[in-house]
């Protein structure tokens, strides 16, 4: 099987604390995989880690079956916090053009075939009529869009988001949602997120991370888990009471 992620025995201490204790996951190509757990459990790190944007302190981990180090302009990263200078005159067309910089492009004149990326990447997130608006005139959810339109633009194989829809209202995270289930024909997926309407969006599995991994296919945790998780007027639970039903769902599976 071609795997796209393949981590064995990944340990992480910071500040003399293990963050992620001896985790060990193949992710296939072409596989959409959200990552959840609670505030501290150690997924954003793991992320990083698969980004190449920190090393672990013990254990290996390789993409395409080579190490990451080789494989930096395979990766696609949103991080959860994007400084903006929102007073600064960019537009969106020149943030997503951005993300052609590793193409050669970089301190020369983008080149036509940046361009016609930019314009797809824009096409796919809907924001190719907003191209010429100042990225400071965007809602956080539009200039969420934008910076996974940048991210799209450098082509790449995998895909890793975190806390994506922190900043996106209702309406925009459905959207959102519906875009990943496009992109996970064309490349692999990864997402942290306390946003638990993903678990039952076409996520192939779902991955409990505190401290250690838990790793469940969605289809066994779907039927049993989005009755338990859904309010009475159809609305999905808080994200800790979420989390924390997972948590006991996925503990009980494993003690049966």
């Amino acid at each position: 099987m071609n795997e796209a992620i393949t981590l064995e025995g990944v340990s992480f201490i910071k500040n003399a604390q293990a963050v992620l204790e001896d985790i060990y996951l193949q992710v296939p190509f072409g596989e959409f995989l959200v990552i959840i757990g609670p505030n501290g459990g150690g997924k954003s790190s793991l992320l990083k880690i698969i980004a190449g944007l920190q090393a672990p302190t013990r254990g290996t981990v390789s993409l395409f079956n080579r190490p990451v180090s080789e494989n930096i302009g395979t990766i696609g990263y949103v991080p959860q916090n994007i400084s903006v200078n929102t007073d600064f005159p960019v537009t969106v067309l020149d943030v997503v053009l951005m993300g052609r910089v590793g193409s050669g492009s970089f301190f020369s004149r983008y080149s036509e075939a940046d361009y016609a990326i930019a314009e797809e990447a824009l096409h796919t997130l809907d924001m190719w009529e907003k191209r010429y608006r100042k990225i400071g005139e965007l809602s956080g959810g539009e200039r969420q869009r934008v910076f996974i339109a940048r991210a799209l633009a450098g082509k790449p194989k995998l895909l890793l988001f975190d806390e994506p829809t922190a900043s996106i209202d209702a309406g925009g995270q459905k959207t959102f949602h519906d875009i990943l289930a496009g992109l996970k024909k064309k490349m692999t997926i990864v997402v942290v997120s306390h946003d638990m309407s993903l678990l039952f969006k076409g996520v192939d599995r779902v991955a409990f991370v505190n401290r250690k991994l838990h790793l469940h296919d969605t289809s066994a945790l779907n039927p049993q888990l989005q009755e338990g998780v859904s309010c009475s007027d159809g609305c999905i639970a808080c994200p800790v009471e979420m989390i924390n039903k997972v948590e006991n769902f996925i503990q009980n599976k494993e003690e049966q």
